[in-house]
């Protein structure tokens, strides 16, 4: 394909050096399945009859300009095929690299705000526990002062015997909670890694002899 950069608007410098010079693009698509969604990405891979590769951001200009086609009868040499088929490795390479960095950032994201979730659950069971402690001393406290006389002393003491049986229905709430945290948060991260995994597939679209003029 013949590609008219005199046709063209806007300079394009990047472009305007390739003018005169040709060699071979292909586009390849890259598709990343999670389980949420699928991520498309073309993959371009270019070089010039000197060997010299082109740059994706480069391919892609080459490609917005207009263009005709000069030969259909044209073959990809053997030597050409592996430089592009390497090139297109390594782009994918570097895309596969930025999902699984932004996986991981995701991860620790999440795992940290499952942290916070379950500290906060546990403070709120430790801070109602400690109160009920509290009145329980304070009681005690009273009883101690109260030892002379039985009624009142009596009253604390079925008060006592109250609290010390919420104190008890608290810790086992506390354990039964703490169990119930635990499996929660397991199942959380169960989710996260089942989000987080993937596939990947890659599809040849097309390979062009290209010709800047």
């Amino acid at each position: 394909m013949t590609f008219d950069y005199a046709a063209h608007r806007a300079r394009i410098s990047d472009v305007q050096r390739l003018v005169g010079m040709s060699g071979w693009l292909r586009v390849s698509r890259l598709s990343i399945a999670g389980e949420l969604e699928t991520e498309d990405t073309l993959l371009l891979a270019g070089i010039t009859d000197a060997g010299a590769p082109v740059e994706s951001e480069i391919a892609a200009r080459i490609l917005s300009l207009p263009a005709g086609v000069t030969d259909l009868d044209v073959r990809l040499p053997p030597v050409e095929a592996g430089r592009l088929a390497h090139l297109t490795d390594e782009l994918a390479g570097q895309v596969v690299a930025v999902a699984a960095e932004r996986n991981q950032v995701f991860l620790f994201q999440e795992i940290e705000k499952m942290d916070a979730w379950t500290n906060d659950r546990r403070l709120l069971l430790r801070v109602s526990l400690r109160d009920l402690e509290e009145e329980r001393a304070a009681i005690r406290k009273q009883l101690r002062q109260a030892a002379t006389d039985m009624t009142q002393a009596l009253t604390l003491r079925r008060r006592d015997n109250l609290i010390q049986q919420r104190i008890e229905e608290r810790e086992s709430e506390l354990r039964t909670d703490a169990r119930k945290i635990r499996a929660e948060a397991d199942a959380l991260l169960d989710d996260i890694e089942r989000r987080m995994r993937s596939t990947e597939a890659r599809e040849e679209l097309f390979t062009v002899r290209w010709q800047v003029v």
